[in-house]
């Protein structure tokens, strides 16, 4: 069962590189998310502070 190794999730990975199989599982698909979650405050904290600066 090496194929469900890789779907748990124990290496976490960047946004938007992600299986076919993982995106089918539902736990890929969470990973997917949350990565993305985390990517985009970290974008718009940087914005808003840039955008701030520029006042």
């Amino acid at each position: 069962m090496h194929l469900q190794e890789g779907r748990n999730g124990k290496e976490r990975r960047k946004p938007l590189n992600v299986s076919i199989t993982e995106w089918r599982s539902n736990k890929g698909r969470q990973n997917l998310l949350w990565n993305l979650r985390d990517y985009l405050s970290l974008e718009s904290a940087a914005l808003m502070q840039r955008i701030s600066a520029n006042k």
